[in-house]
């Protein structure tokens, strides 16, 4: 392997998936086999990555299941390391297709820009989940680690977006994008959620900095925009203003298929406590009405925020969420994994 003495180096965190070899000549030769393979070497050392499918019905007469799904498959299949996409055959009971997003290496490093890409065509259904959480390592080069998602989702189709939580490691500093883009008649479930760090070792909001947007539009218009921003403050640190909670999540459904349940979820969560009813400190969640109109149509749907104690009362508070929606996703995401 050559040894670049006034190299510096990748930039911190990057991964590299190639070695750098030399013959041993003459010191011209050795220094000209040097400097080409330097510029290798910073060619091939790249932290971005991209992933893309699209799915669309199978043929022109698809059958429709009993939850209005139609049969589909991936037209269009492509991802580069240190990503993979995979779609397990029989993860759903139905004709809804479940996509499993992974990352090689058994978490993100600094400098890591992962882009994902996602089209769901007209009455098609599908899950996008992960294995299992996210780690993102710490960041001492001064570099985010990121990741972006967009998505369209056509008329007549559901995206869930269900992945596992986001775990940022002590000095990690993270960022994420979500775009989707939907038709008047389409619809959405969003769960975007980050615990405080890795318990076990007591790093509980260490991190640097969490940044996440989710940007929703329909009919090419913004009709929902949340961002949240946690980073260490001078004059409160991020563990002093968590309190106990250890876990934040938003929830988001919007779209006509999702109307009955969000009415059922603003009845059960949105409901006032009885007078001298036990209040439950390690659960604090509220919910919100969202109400549009494109075009004439009207668009229902609902926001929930919530923040537990730990994970297992977050998938508690997910599960009561999402109940309703199982059966047309043909399961439970995260069943069997917590």
């Amino acid at each position: 392997m050559c040894v670049f003495p006034d190299y510096p180096g990748p930039t911190p965190g990057a991964r590299s998936q190639t070695e750098c070899k030399c013959k041993d000549d003459t010191v011209d030769q050795h220094k000209m086999i040097m400097d080409s393979n330097k510029k290798e070497c910073d060619a091939k050392i790249s932290n971005q990555a991209k992933a893309f499918f699209k799915l669309m019905p199978k043929s022109q007469n698809a059958v429709l299941d009993k939850q209005g799904n139609k049969q589909a498959v991936a037209v269009d299949f492509e991802y580069t390391y240190p990503l993979k996409l995979m779609i397990p055959k029989f993860a759903s009971t139905n004709n809804c297709v479940w996509v499993y997003f992974i990352s090689f290496g058994g978490g993100l490093v600094e400098g890591d820009k992962l882009q994902f890409s996602v089209e769901i065509g007209t009455e098609c259904c599908s899950v996008i989940t992960t294995q299992s959480s996210t780690k993102v390592f710490a960041c001492s080069g001064g570099l985010l680690t990121e990741q972006h998602l967009v998505a369209r989702i056509c008329p007549g189709g559901l995206l869930a977006f269900l992945p596992d939580f986001i775990v940022c490691f002590e000095d990690a500093a993270y960022k994420q994008t979500q775009v989707f883009h939907m038709s008047h008649d389409s619809s959405l479930i969003v769960l975007d959620w980050c615990t405080s760090g890795r318990m076990a070792n007591n790093e509980i909001w260490d991190f640097t900095s969490f940044r996440s947007s989710n940007s929703i539009f329909i009919d090419n218009k913004l009709v929902f925009k949340d961002c949240m921003l946690l980073d260490q403050h001078k004059i409160v640190p991020l563990k002093e203003a968590m309190h106990h909670y250890n876990v934040l999540a938003t929830c988001i459904i919007i779209g006509k298929s999702t109307e009955e349940q969000c009415q059922h979820l603003l009845q059960v969560l949105g409901k006032r406590q009885a007078l001298g009813e036990l209040i439950n400190a390690d659960v604090s969640l509220a919910i919100s009405e969202l109400k549009y109109t494109v075009e004439g149509v009207k668009i229902p749907g609902v926001v929930i925020k919530f923040a537990t104690s730990n994970t297992l009362q977050a998938i508690k508070q997910i599960e009561e969420i999402l109940q309703h929606f199982y059966n047309r996703l043909g399961g439970n995401p995260f069943e069997g994994k917590y």
